[in-house]
Order: structure tokens, then C-alpha cells, then sequence
């Protein structure tokens, strides 16, 4: 199958009934079937997401055709979803289809007025590229929620759907090379965000009870296995941009310069990228993650200004 771009795909109701959807609640049985013991299998069978107190969801490309994925979600108690049968067509995946699902059912469930969206999924390896989806778009870990009940096998999450701003460090890794100025970047894979884009060596959301600082530090350490001193930490701007849960949440992202490091980078975490490498700051590959793009273009030119706004 081509490749869909995100912006090329559509995400409106299904019936549950119809041929298409149920081949992929076929097939997301069966994954969760091969990769959970029968007792924590909690998916929906068809006739299940036929209920009144769900909705279902497709996304297809925009001139309509082939179902690529779905997602659906389920009334609760007042005031809170549950986000469910999240699947994606095996020859779909790495477009973007899950993340425009889990948009649109995030904003579906804030216009319902909806205050929280919770989910269960596994906790095995599996499933790590839906965690990670879920991560990126602000969900964070909760206990067993309606009648769940904890189990090792279960990863419960949720997220608020009240205005956030979810504050995240990166750092620019400089260094001169036979071509000049040379950034280090890596390609993303497997993280459910972006995947085959090049990104900043390290990067990742600030978490509680840490600065700024100690969040580049410590994903410096995570991801390439390099210390870095606070003082090499140059700051090189602020962005204030649009989160993928779009009016749910904003983004404040920190970026640093480093030009001094002790050891030598190296891909420590081999399931979230599959290269790192260094290229001129004239010659960056293509794609970039956007935003990321709009720093790592300015360092030709000067720099950033000491404050960014992206995608309002």
C-alpha cells in the first residue's frame, strides 16, 4: 500500500456492521489474542461496538476507498470515555493513520464534554508502539478504572481533556565538521510519533519534579549515553506550539546547544530509532520532524529568536 500522508486522511463514523470493519476488529483480535493470556484479552468483539454507548470510528485516504484503521470510544460514567479497538491495517502503519484517529477521537470526546479518556492495552512488548503513541499525545498512567482490575499484563492510561501545557527538553548537538557545522540527529522508529523522521539525538517531555535542564540531561544519558555538563547546556530557544491532542493541549519546548560532552554517542534505545548520524547544517536530510526543522534551519542564519510560536 502507498503511504498516506496524515493530512490526506480521513476519520469519520463507521458502521461496526460493515465488511471492512469487521476484517480489522478481525485482525485486532487476533493480535491481542496472540499476545495477551485469554484473561487479560479485554478488546471488543464486533457485535460488542455495535452498542448504543459506543461509537466507532474509520479513517480512510481522502478519496475515500480502503479502510486503513480504527478506533472507538465508549461512554463510562459521566464525564469520562473509554478509548477503544485502536487498530491500524498492518500495510497502513508508519503514515500517521493512528495518530489522526486518536486526534480526532480525543477532540470527539472533548465536544461531547467529555472531561477525561482512559484506555487499557498491554504491557508487553508488543504493545510498546501503542504506548508510545499514547504517550506522545499526553496520556499518562492510572489505575485499573470501570470494572478493570490490575493485572501485570495491563498498562491503564488516561488524559484529561483540559487545556495543558506539557513542557519538553531537546538538545542540538553541534560539533565542526570536513563540511562545516554538523548537527547529530537521529531517525525515529517504533515510537508511534513521526517514525522515519530525523529528530534532535535527545529529546523528551520534562518529568515531575525535574527542570528543564536536568530533563536534557537525563534524556541525553537514556538516549545516547553521553554526560553532559549543566554548564555545556547552551539555551538556544523556546516554543510555544500546538500539541498532537490539538486545542486539549499545548507544548512548551526548551532547546539547548551542546558542543561539549563526554563519551561517544551511540544509539542506546535501538527500538525508538533505527540511525543516528551527523549531517552539515546546510545539507539536513529529508524529513525532518517539523517543528524541530524550524530551529535546526535558523542555526544557518544566526539562530532562533529567544522565543518560537508553532502551528496556530
Amino acid at each position: 500500500m502507498t503511504s498516506t500522508p496524515r493530512h490526506d486522511i480521513r476519520v469519520r463514523p463507521v458502521d461496526p456492521a460493515a465488511a471492512q470493519v469487521r476484517a480489522l476488529v478481525h485482525a485486532h483480535l487476533a493480535f491481542v489474542h496472540r499476545h495477551s493470556p485469554p484473561e487479560d484479552v479485554h478488546a471488543l468483539e464486533a457485535d460488542g461496538l455495535a452498542g448504543a454507548d459506543v461509537s466507532v470510528f474509520g479513517a480512510t485516504a481522502a478519496d475515500g476507498g480502503t479502510l486503513l484503521g480504527i478506533g472507538a470510544l465508549r461512554a463510562l460514567e459521566p464525564g469520562h470515555a473509554e478509548l477503544k479497538s485502536m487498530h491500524v491495517a498492518e500495510a497502513a502503519r508508519g503514515c500517521g493513520v493512528g495518530r489522526a484517529i486518536l486526534t480526532h477521537l480525543i477532540a470527539t470526546a472533548g465536544t461531547r464534554g467529555e472531561t477525561r479518556i482512559s484506555l487499557e492495552t498491554g504491557s508487553m512488548a508488543a504493545f510498546e508502539p501503542a504506548r508510545a503513541l499514547y504517550a506522545s499525545a499526553g496520556f499518562r498512567p492510572c489505575g485499573p478504572f470501570g470494572e478493570y482490575v490490575s493485572s501485570r499484563h495491563s498498562t491503564f492510561l488516561t488524559l484529561g481533556l483540559r487545556f495543558q501545557v506539557v513542557p519538553a527538553a531537546y538538545v542540538v548537538f553541534r560539533r565542526a565538521g570536513d563540511r562545516g557545522e554538523e548537527v547529530l540527529l537521529q531517525l525515529r522508529r517504533g515510537t508511534g510519533y513521526l517514525d522515519e523522521h530525523w529528530a534532535c539525538a535527545a529529546a523528551g517531555h520534562v518529568e515531575q519534579g525535574e527542570s528543564m535542564v536536568d530533563a536534557a540531561r537525563r534524556e541525553t544519558r537514556e538516549e545516547l549515553g553521553l554526560e553532559v555538563d549543566p554548564a555545556d547546556l547552551e539555551p538556544l530557544c523556546g516554543m510555544h506550539r500546538t500539541g498532537p491532542g490539538g486545542w486539549i493541549d499545548q507544548r512548551a519546548d526548551f532547546f539547548f546547544a551542546c558542543r561539549r560532552w563526554r563519551g561517544e554517542p551511540r544509539l542506546v534505545e535501538p527500538d525508538k530509532a533505527a540511525e543516528l548520524r551527523w549531517f552539515p547544517l546546510d545539507q539536513l536530510p529529508d524529513p525532518v520532524v517539523p517543528h524541530e526543522l524550524v530551529v535546526l534551519s535558523s542555526l544557518t542564519t544566526g539562530g532562533p529568536p529567544p522565543l518560537l510560536t508553532y502551528g496556530f
